[in-house]
């Protein structure tokens, strides 16, 4: 599959989703508007980047990544989540470790794998993100800053042989898988702590009423 293909069927899939009554379920809420007029907004500057290294890593930037990590902490600073950095900084570079780490993995001896070699690691990281929130603001920033964190791991373990392209097609593919992976996730596990407690109520009810007969 070339690279954007993900990332093209997971957001149609979305925008499917948002217009059929599931935006809470997306994680879009209220807000899917101004998440579009975002979209539009990454589509214009992912023509625009930079290139930097910081010692024998070389990372390639696209503005789009900047911008929806800017994004990530201004609507965590707004929904007043900002409170829970500390706990999202762990969660964000532990995400971002075992993703780059999983990437290094697949890249040396991509035979042993589960999925894909390539969809492994962001199925790890989404899977990580709705185990630490299950607030789709929260799992936005951490994905976005874990993926970004993702790449730079990866460079260093391979000693500078790879590229850290954070904004790139790739980049985004795996973003989006790991982003869906989470709302999967959290939406499951809600689910079945809901139908725990539902269950655990209706025996507790059962066993008082036959007792008081």
């Amino acid at each position: 599959m070339n690279d954007g293909f993900l990332t093209l069927w997971i957001v149609t899939i979305a925008i499917i989703l948002l217009v059929t009554g599931w935006s809470v379920q997306v994680g879009a809420g209220r807000h899917w508007p101004q998440l579009a007029a975002a979209a539009v907004a990454c589509l214009l500057l992912q023509t625009l980047g930079g290139s930097f290294e910081a010692g024998s890593v070389h990372i390639d930037i696209k503005a789009s990544a900047v911008f929806v990590m800017l994004g990530a902490l201004a609507a965590m600073r707004m929904q007043r989540l900002i409170e829970s950095s500390a706990y999202l900084l762990v969660g964000t570079l532990l995400t971002g470790m075992i993703w780059g780490s999983l990437q290094m993995m697949y890249s040396a001896d991509p035979v042993f794998y589960l999925i894909h070699p390539r969809w492994d690691a962001p199925i790890a990281g989404g899977m990580l993100a709705a185990a630490f929130s299950v607030r789709p603001g929260q799992q936005f920033a951490v994905l976005a800053f874990g993926a970004a964190c993702a790449e730079v791991i990866h460079a260093l373990l391979s000693g500078g042989a790879y590229l850290a392209a954070i904004g790139s097609l790739a980049w985004w593919d795996g973003f989006w898988l790991a982003f869906a992976t989470a709302r999967i996730s959290g939406l499951s596990f809600a689910a079945v702590r809901s139908a725990t407690v539902r269950v655990g109520t209706l025996l507790w009810g059962r066993r008082r009423g036959g007792q008081s007969e």
